[in-house]
């Protein structure tokens, strides 16, 4: 959709940033995401996210191979919290595992399996992807968008129930919050 959009973007140094743990703010200043990582929880703790992190990867490489058995296919039936918690790390290196994850799904970690969790970890593993960002603020991206679907379009205060894509387009549900009815709107897909 960027693309289609015509926005510039460019890479961004590591897939984690600031973050506030505790109430106390940890500025990402370090080169790497490993040296950041270890500026928060401390070299002997590092050592045990870096012992996790080599688990995450191994459960990651037999998903992609396809390689599911009874352990793997038993990771649908925990959240990816309650995994995590299992784990030896410590509650900083924990808390650093919730704060990076959950924008990323877009739903707290305690409503998606570990199995779901392990795969979007990806991103992080190895020191991380690069990110993207839309240059000047990804609230150029928002802003786009807008004007592509039109502002008679865009309906606030509302929230969104239900998504049924197909290949003819989108059906949206959503429920406005100030009478609670339901509407369902009809979009042919972006670009057609």
């Amino acid at each position: 959709i960027v693309k289609e959009l015509k926005l510039e973007t460019e890479a961004a140094e590591a897939a984690l940033s600031s973050m506030k743990i505790d109430g106390k703010i940890y500025p990402f200043i370090q080169p790497t995401q490993n040296e950041y990582i270890a500026s928060i929880i401390g070299a002997n703790e590092m050592k045990k996210w870096l012992e996790w992190e080599k688990k995450v990867k191994e459960l990651n490489d037999k998903i992609k191979a396809k390689q599911f058995d009874k352990n793997l296919w038993a990771l649908k039936e925990i959240s990816f919290a309650d995994w995590i918690k299992k784990s030896a790390l410590s509650k900083k290196a924990i808390e650093i595992i919730r704060i990076a994850l959950e924008p990323e799904v877009g739903i707290e970690w305690d409503q998606i399996s570990a199995l779901d969790g392990i795969v979007e970890w990806h991103i992080f593993l190895n020191g991380g992807e690069k990110p993207h960002h839309v240059v000047g603020g990804n609230q150029k991206l928002v802003e786009a968008l807008a004007v592509a679907v039109g502002s008679d379009n865009i309906k606030l205060n509302s929230q969104v129930t239900h998504v049924k894509t197909s290949p003819e387009g989108v059906e949206v549900t959503i429920r406005d919050l100030s009478t609670l009815k339901h509407q369902v709107f009809k979009a042919r897909s972006f670009g057609r």
